[in-house]
C-alpha cells in the first residue's frame, strides 16, 4: 500500500521516499518501503531541441545547459548536433 505520491524514486537502490525521516545525518527512507523498481518503466525524457540558424531547421541540442541571459530570461544553450553551431532556446518563466 502506498501513501500518495512519492517524493523521490531511487532506481539504483530500489527505494521510494515518502516524506523525510531524520537519522541525524540528513534524511533517510521510511522503513519498510523497499520496492523492486527494476520492473517499473523509466520515464522518457525528451531531447531538447532548438532552431539552428545555419541548418535552418529544428535540431537536437548537444551539451544543453540552462542559464540566465543578461535580461534575466531563462535559456537553454548548447550546440547543434549536425553542424556544431551554438543554439539557444528560451524557456518559460518559473511561477
Amino acid at each position: 500500500m502506498l501513501w500518495g505520491v512519492p517524493d523521490r524514486l531511487d532506481h539504483q537502490k530500489g527505494t521510494i521516499m515518502f516524506g523525510k525521516k531524520s537519522n541525524g545525518q540528513g534524511e533517510a527512507p521510511v522503513r519498510g518501503l523497499q520496492v523492486d523498481l527494476s520492473e517499473m518503466p523509466m520515464p522518457e525524457i525528451p531531447t531538447p531541441t532548438a532552431y539552428c540558424v545555419k541548418c535552418r531547421e529544428k535540431r537536437d541540442i548537444k551539451g544543453a545547459v540552462e542559464s540566465l541571459n543578461a535580461v534575466g530570461t531563462r535559456t537553454l544553450k548548447g550546440t547543434c548536433e549536425v553542424c556544431g553551431t551554438t543554439v539557444v532556446r528560451f524557456l518559460p518563466k518559473v511561477k
